[in-house]
């Protein structure tokens, strides 16, 4: 390109043109000689008043004669500094000051810019700063055009990233490609959705990202290419005054424009503070709105909160930054405070990143593909709202709950779009996640956090036949490192679907296949629950339903649960998790297992205070399938406080399942604990017998001080033990429980000699044992076959 640039102050018309990349400057003199042999130049006539910065490519807003005082509008010395340079693909440039807009007028912008010092004044002004390419337009491409036609079903299969019908049809090349197809993908607020792809091509057909389902071919309506910028372009944004704003004007969509649209792609994008008066805006527009954005990175764009007032009597803060059918964007250190809507929302884009950020909550409306991906920002109350077709991952982020004007069946981590059908067909990634909570309320649901809340509420988007998007609530969740602070609590209920009655899921969604849950500190509660849900195909031919897999991962309580069905088997490994020492919302159950779905458990190591395999008694006793549950050295804390006798392991033999404890440790509550719970250790203990135990050793509580109640492991194979309790009498009437049913009275005798006693074995086999008690505190049993058993002395 060659261009005239005209200096009036001097009068001289001289011609410049671009320098080859390497020269200090940006424009040289054109001669006369090359002049004549340029064929086809463009010639741009450009008013500058001053040669010296146009040869550097910079257009300074000074020099149109703006007035930068703000006290008169400066639309027209606005605009021409634009076209200025974009015209010589220049800079923008300008000095501190303000500048006024009024008016309905858009202002293009297609170049590098510097206008950090710059502070916009918003008078009414209802247009939109506009950040683009200059790359030469979009074009649709149609079936029965190359692009569409020279597709192959091989190049549309799921996971692949080369599309080899456009290896040669350089067209395709450096492009943002948006594939549009007629298959019905989902429901969104009622009303059918079709496939949107968002992708970007290289060369010969590379795709950046793999395609997420197969494609029809047939079903392609129309591919759109959007050529990327053939260059990177830097831009500093002002600052916006938009203390004075009145209602913003809408597009032909209907949909209110924004104060910055930017469609740039390859850009790196700095600042755009805005400044707003404490209050209400008039309306809920977009600052800044993200638009066919791609390959970007946008940079301490900032925002404070505002109140808005929408006749719910709640306040809102305004969606700061929005972002729609964006791909391969990057926001850095956004900063948009509020405990409202949330500062970011978008549809229909494609590998998202956050990071250093401060938002009030993100929202995502129609799903993210490939993924969504936040690091070190610090989030709201409102926390996630995800509807994804991919991944989303929550690194070294902090979600904060600390505010008294939130409503508590509102607050979450991470929420389910009612309006899509609530699917997240993609897993979850957690690294190292704070949850900072605060109490607002007396019971037990008001100072509750859900770490996920599904909200189905599928009956106005239910799954559209023939969409391949598998209706899940993520397909995997990997969580490794999350932190409760304060004083409430987190409920993680990932199988829980609310917003309707038990077991009412219209959207047809499933379950995930895995959950792995690992280091976690702080109050958490773990809700698995499976009433009514149903599961991933994958998992058809596998003998569990779902994994399930903590380790290292602290708890209040934790409950499997599923209905009268018991249609389902989990296949859940607990190592090294350990109760909490005290709760906020569950004294009666704390450290309290539950088992009430069908499956396998292995518990290594860790503590809890009670397991539960019983249930609701209203429900006709559950779980109606097999539990097997096999716990190696785990500590047994019964101190909760209960209400009547629950026994440490309820797991009764009509369960037709089996629970061993081997090498358990149980700490047994006072004496005056159970007489305050209105139980007895025989009582509480009752239920070991139900279970398998394998070298058990039990520890009294020290009020009891050496105590007038003993729990002597015995190992009925022909082997000593010891009678821990030092004052054991001749005469004292002990009883030996083993097995199922078997037990059996007789006194202690003396030092030196013997008695007997009959029973059954939890096999059902008759029992006579012979114990001699061969020194003070010792007992041996001299006959009978291999049973293990619990030993009981009274005062």
């Amino acid at each position: 390109m060659i261009f005239k640039i005209v200096d009036t102050a001097g009068g001289v018309a001289t011609v410049y043109r671009r320098t080859e990349a390497g020269s200090d400057r940006l424009y040289e003199e054109v001669t006369a000689e090359a002049l004549r042999s340029a064929r086809g130049g463009a010639l741009v006539g450009i008013d500058c008043g001053n040669v010296e910065r146009a040869l550097h490519g910079r257009i300074n807003l000074a020099n149109t004669g703006a007035d930068l005082t703000g006290e008169r509008p400066g639309n027209a010395a606005f605009a021409e500094m634009l076209a200025a340079a974009n015209n010589i693909k220049g800079e923008a440039w300008a000095p501190g000051g303000s500048i006024r807009l009024t008016g309905s007028e858009d202002f293009l912008l297609a170049t590098d810019a510097d206008m950090s010092r710059l502070t916009v004044i918003v008078d009414n002004w209802t247009g939109a700063f506009v950040l683009a390419d200059d790359e030469g337009d979009p074009k649709e491409h149609l079936p029965g055009d190359d692009v569409v036609e020279r597709l192959t079903d091989g190049d549309l299969q799921a996971g692949n990233r080369v599309l080899s019908g456009w290896a040669d049809l350089p067209e395709t090349n450096d492009k943002l490609v948006v594939l549009e197809t007629s298959r019905p993908m989902y429901s969104y607020r009622g009303k059918l959705q079709t496939e949107v792809v968002i992708n970007i091509t290289s060369r010969e057909g590379f795709l950046k990202y793999p395609l997420k389902y197969t494609i029809d071919k047939a079903s392609i309506m129309k591919i759109t290419l959007r050529p990327l910028a053939s260059r990177r372009k830097h831009v500093v944004l002002p600052t916006f005054d938009i203390r004075k704003a009145g209602p913003r004007a809408t597009d032909k969509r209907g949909i209110q424009i924004p104060y910055i649209l930017n469609r740039m792609t390859r850009a790196d994008i700095e600042r755009g503070h805005f400044l707003m008066a404490t209050g209400e805006l008039p309306d809920n527009p977009d600052l800044m709105r993200n638009e066919y954005a791609a390959l970007s990175v946008i940079s301490s764009p900032s925002v404070p909160w505002v109140g808005r007032h929408d006749g719910s009597g709640r306040r809102e803060s305004l969606y700061a930054l929005s972002n729609q059918r964006t791909c391969g964007l990057t926001i850095k250190s956004a900063i948009a405070i509020g405990d409202g809507w949330g500062a970011s929302g978008g549809n229909d884009n494609c590998d998202l990143t956050f990071v250093d950020c401060d938002l009030s909550r993100y929202d995502s409306h129609r799903p993210t593909q490939y993924r969504m991906r936040l690091v070190r920002c610090t989030i709201g109350y409102w926390g996630v709202l995800a509807s994804m077709m991919g991944d989303l991952e929550l690194l070294d982020c902090t979600v904060e709950q600390a505010t008294p004007l939130r409503l508590k069946r509102e607050a979450s981590v991470i929420s389910s779009r009612v309006d899509t059908g609530g699917f997240c067909d993609g897993g979850l990634l957690v690294r190292n996640l704070t949850v900072r909570t605060y109490p607002v309320g007396d019971d037990e649901e008001a100072d509750t956090i859900h770490f996920m809340r599904q909200v189905a509420r599928g009956s106005d988007n239910p799954k559209p036949d023939g969409s391949p998007v598998d209706y899940t609530w993520f397909k995997w969740i990997d969580i490794d490192g999350l932190r409760v602070e304060g004083p409430g609590f987190l409920r993680f209920e990932p199988t829980r679907f609310q917003g309707g009655p038990r077991g009412d899921d219209p959207a047809r969604l499933t379950l995930p296949e895995r959950i792995s849950i690992r280091n976690v500190i702080g109050h958490v509660q773990y809700q698995y629950d499976f009433t009514g849900r149903s599961f991933n195909a994958a998992l058809a031919d596998d003998p569990f339903d779902i994994y399930i897999e903590h380790t290292g991962a602290n708890h209040d309580r934790i409950f499997f649960q599923e209905d009268e069905r018991g249609d389902i088997a989990v296949n859940v490994s607990l190592s090294g998790c350990n109760s909490n020492a005290s709760s906020p919302a569950f004294a009666d159950t704390l450290g309290l297992i539950r088992t009430n779905a069908p499956g396998r458990y292995l518990l290594t190591g860790g503590s809890f205070s009670r397991i539960n395999a019983y249930g609701d008694g209203a429900n006709g006793g559950w779980p109606k399938g097999t539990v097997f549950l096999t716990a190696y050295a785990p500590v047994v804390n019964d101190r909760a406080a209960v209400s009547g006798e629950n026994p440490i392991v309820n797991l009764t033999p009509r369960h037709n399942g089996w629970a061993e404890l081997h090498q358990p440790q149980i700490h047994l509550a006072s004496v005056a604990r159970y007489a305050a719970d209105g139980t007895t250790r025989e009582a509480r203990c009752a239920g070991l017998l139900n279970a398998r135990l394998v070298d058990p050793v039990f520890l009294q509580h020290p009020d009891d001080g050496g105590g007038s109640f003993a729990l002597i492991p015995a190992n009925l194979a022909g082997n000593e033990f010891t009678l821990t309790n030092g004052n054991m009498r001749e005469g004292q009437q002990l009883q030996l429980a083993f097995g199922a049913a078997g037990h059996g009275d007789f006194p202690l005798p003396a030092p030196g000699g013997k008695t007997s006693l009959a029973g059954i074995d939890d096999s059902g086999h008759g029992q006579f044992l012979v114990l001699e008690r061969v020194e003070d505190d010792r007992l041996r049993v001299l006959s009978g076959r291999d049973v293990k058993g619990i030993l009981l002395a009274s005062a």
